[in-house]
């Protein structure tokens, strides 16, 4: 124990005491950073009633494919079909 408190007086005291300077700008970004977050999350949950069952097209395809695998059918839900195209 003496060792030790005896190389810390060897250091030199602005090293050991002297606080950190905190960097104001640096702070100020974070703060904003965070804000913006809590905001996004704030608009999300508002706006998640209104979306709640709505789908597109790729999603009602990817829940078809896992109810494929679901059933055991893989090779089935891998397999690309020729799609007709859209009537005019």
């Amino acid at each position: 124990m003496g060792l030790f408190l005896s190389a810390l007086k060897s250091l030199p005291q602005t090293f050991i005491f002297q606080p950190m300077r905190k960097n104001p700008t640096k702070s100020v970004s974070q703060l904003i950073i965070f804000i913006l977050i809590i905001l996004y999350i704030i608009v999300g949950l508002l706006l998640s009633p209104r979306f709640r069952y709505v789908i597109n097209a790729d999603g009602i395809s990817y829940l078809s494919i896992a109810q494929k695998y679901l059933s055991g059918s893989g090779q089935e839900a891998t397999e690309r079909r020729k799609q007709q195209p859209l009537k005019q």
